[in-house]
């Protein structure tokens, strides 16, 4: 059973790819898989998720992501009572250089996904009290927006989407859910790219935060994010510099200086390389 995002939804609006569910269960429900990412959020009662051949007990508290195509089900709920949150990211929204700095992001929706299928863990995490009741206000607010589709309802989800993505993304702590080490040091390497990708940055220098060999870190981390490090790398600095750009008082080599492209002739041929216009013809455009 594959469930897209505007499954039970009357009138959807296919240009602006979010839904957003409210519903209680009891008993089982069938094994299935989503098109989009789904983020749960567990509002009361328990069940047991289920991916292949592991389960994990979820309550009041937990949030759990999903990514496609990942098939899972739910077993023994008892008033399970959640908010389902699924949407395209890519189409929806454009992250924040901000969000992108916690590990817990790169933890929760990138690398404990890719993990799923392979390995005998099961993510997600729970929420205090206090980070619970703050994300129920953030999502309380999204479903009535959602529902009620008064002026401006798409702007107010959007910017809520952002704002529960990174509050959650800080309250991530591996410490407190049992996450494999391996997991959280390659996400902690991701963070150190995010956070220091105007300076010189090697292989052999985000291996050794993962405490994995080279070989090893660029394995496992295609494997996640289906590029290298140091394309991730060009590809981040890249896309700092587009931001960069719309300022029409910077120059382009000044501008790939601060990116870490110390050659401004490598940073126009990569942004050609990516984009296909160079970063003079970006700008351009820009400002039309």
């Amino acid at each position: 059973m594959i469930f897209d995002i505007f499954s039970e939804m009357n009138n959807p609006d296919y240009s602006f790819p979010f839904n957003i569910l409210k519903d209680t269960f009891d008993g089982d429900y069938p094994e299935h898989m989503h098109d989009s990412i789904e983020m749960s959020f567990v509002i009361d009662g328990e069940a047991t998720h289920v991916i292949g051949k592991n389960s994990k007990k979820v309550k009041k508290g937990d949030v759990i992501i999903i990514l496609c195509p990942i098939n899972h089900r739910f077993l023994d709920m008892k008033n399970f009572t959640r908010y389902s949150l699924r949407f395209d990211l890519e189409k929806l929204i454009s992250l924040s250089d901000d969000i992108k700095r916690f590990p817990g992001f790169h933890s929760l929706f990138f690398i404990e996904p890719a993990y799923l299928y392979d390995n005998n863990y099961i993510g997600g995490f729970t929420l205090s009290e206090d980070q619970y009741k703050n994300s129920l206000s953030i999502m309380d607010t999204m479903y009535d927006a959602f529902n009620l589709k008064h002026d401006g309802y798409k702007t107010i989800i959007k910017t809520h989407l952002v704002a529960l993505m990174t509050y959650i993304s800080h309250c991530y702590n591996p410490a407190m859910e049992a996450v494999p080490d391996k997991l959280y040091r390659i996400s902690e390497s991701v963070s150190y790219i995010e956070k220091n990708y105007s300076e010189k940055i090697t292989v052999n220098e985000l291996a050794s935060i993962a405490h994995l060999s080279e070989r090893q870190y660029n394995r496992i981390f295609k494997s996640i994010y289906g590029i290298t490090p140091n394309v991730y790398l060009i590809k981040a600095r890249l896309n700092k510099s587009c931001r960069l750009l719309e300022n029409q008082d910077m120059t382009i080599q000044y501008i790939s200086r601060i990116c870490g492209f110390y050659d401004n002739t490598y940073y126009i041929k990569q942004f050609k390389r990516y984009f296909s216009i160079t970063p003079g013809e970006y700008r351009k455009n820009q400002a039309k």
